[in-house]
């Protein structure tokens, strides 16, 4: 899409592909942009489809697979993940992971929902293109058994068996475990 391809004010200005008019410039939510005139588009495929190396891939998931996908993260990768509730969505989940190289959850905005159709029940989860290869690394370690997280099931029960963690720490601060 290049400037012209547009039809939201927000892509255009977090895009770089122009300079904030300035009666705009106190106003509306602040967003990271890419500097003017250094891009003159954006490029976007479905993943199974693309022929190029993306610079950030968005999923748009329910929140319980992205808890899923977050729990599978290893803990030095934890720290990378941010998020951002207001918009514009499209320069939080593009801008600023390329930007920063760092994760972010996103809410979908009005013009998402409006416009482009995302559901109600989703959420974005922005991956930088150079965390990619992490990403799947860590959800193929969660889902080989390396994450406590990976295969949690809904069970509702009044005393749940306490993992060994809860116990110890339990014993140690004066509280009931299970013996």
């Amino acid at each position: 899409m290049l400037k012209e391809d547009n039809w939201c004010l927000a892509p255009v200005l977090a895009y770089g592909l122009e300079r904030k008019p300035d009666e705009m410039k106190a106003s509306g939510h602040p967003y990271d942009t890419f500097e003017y005139g250094r891009y003159i588009g954006i490029l976007t495929a479905p993943l199974s489809e693309t022929k190029f190396e993306p610079d950030v891939l968005i999923i748009y998931s329910d929140t319980g697979q992205l808890r899923r996908l977050l729990l599978s993260m290893k803990p030095e990768n934890i720290p990378l993940v941010g998020g951002h509730y207001f918009p514009p969505s499209c320069a939080h989940s593009v801008v600023t992971p390329i930007l920063t190289g760092e994760y972010r959850v996103v809410i979908p905005d009005p013009g998402e929902y409006a416009r482009a159709l995302c559901g109600d029940d989703e959420i974005m989860f922005a991956v930088p293109g150079v965390k990619l290869e992490t990403l799947v690394a860590d959800l193929i370690y969660a889902q080989d058994g390396g994450s406590p997280f990976a295969r949690e099931n809904m069970m509702m029960r009044p005393d749940f068996p306490q993992p060994d963690l809860y116990k110890n720490a339990f014993k140690v601060w004066g509280m009931d475990y299970e013996k």
